[in-house]
C-alpha cells in the first residue's frame, strides 16, 4: 500500500472508519500503521490448546487473509503424526485474526444497510458503573476496580436514545466524588453509551466475583 503524501493516508483512513462514533477503529489503525516502517501484518494465524489456567495462545503465521487461509488449510485434517511433523502437535484450534476490521464499524454498516432495506433494528444504550473496592494492606494498601451493568436500554431512533439518555442519568447520577477520590465512599463512577449491538467487543463486562489475587 503506497500512499503519496501523509495527508492522502490520514484520508484513505478516514474513510475506512465508517463509524464515526469514537472508538479505535482496527481499520484506521491499520491503515495508519502502513505509513510507518514497521507495516502491520493484515491477518495472523493464532494456535490454542489447553484449558482454564493452562490455556496458551501462539501466533503462528502473518500474511494476507488469503495467505493466513491457505496455511490453516494445509493443516486440515491432518494426523497427530502428521501435526508434529509440521511441529503442531499442540494446536487443535487455529484461528485467523483480522487486523483491518473493525467489529464496531461492521456492526454500524450491518445497522445502516437494514435501515437502507427499510428495517428498523434496535440499538441500545447501556449504564455501567465502576466502583473502587479495597483490595489489601500490602505495599500500604490497594484497591481495584469494579465494573457492574446496571442497566440496558433499546433505543430505535435518534430521539429516542436522548430520552433514554436523560432518564439513565437521572436514574443513575454522578457520585459527588470520583471513585479515585478519599471521600469516595464506594460510589461507583457511571458511564453510559451507545452500542450497535450485543457483541459490539465495546460492551461493558460485569467484574468477576471475588477480590482479586495481590502480585
Amino acid at each position: 500500500m503506497g500512499f503519496d503524501t501523509y495527508e492522502s493516508v490520514v484520508k484513505e483512513a478516514n474513510a475506512a472508519q465508517a463509524c464515526k462514533m469514537k472508538h479505535h477503529c482496527e481499520r484506521r489503525a491499520y491503515i495508519m500503521n502502513q505509513w510507518g516502517s514497521n507495516p502491520q501484518p493484515q491477518a495472523e494465524v493464532w494456535g490454542s490448546h489447553g484449558d482454564g489456567e493452562d490455556y496458551t495462545q501462539e501466533q503462528l503465521f502473518t500474511g494476507t487473509k488469503e495467505e493466513c487461509q491457505t496455511y490453516i488449510n494445509t493443516f486440515q485434517g491432518l494426523t497427530a503424526e502428521e501435526q508434529e511433523e509440521y511441529s503442531l502437535p499442540k494446536y487443535p484450534t487455529l484461528r485467523v485474526s483480522e487486523n483491518d476490521r473493525c467489529l464496531v464499524c461492521d456492526l454500524y454498516e450491518k445497522r445502516q444497510a437494514q435501515v437502507a432495506e427499510g428495517r428498523m433494528p434496535p440499538f441500545f444504550i447501556v449504564a455501567w458503573g465502576i466502583s473502587q473496592r479495597y483490595g489489601g494492606p500490602e505495599e500500604g494498601g490497594w484497591w481495584y476496580d469494579v465494573t457492574t451493568v446496571e442497566a440496558v436500554r433499546k433505543a430505535y431512533t435518534f430521539r429516542q436514545a436522548l430520552k433514554l439518555y436523560r432518564e439513565l442519568k437521572q436514574e443513575y447520577p454522578q457520585p459527588r466524588f470520583r471513585r479515585t477520590s478519599a471521600a469516595n465512599r464506594g460510589e461507583p463512577d457511571m458511564f453510559f453509551h451507545t452500542f450497535y449491538g450485543e457483541d459490539d467487543p465495546r460492551w461493558p463486562q460485569d467484574s468477576p466475583p471475588g477480590r482479586p489475587r495481590y502480585e
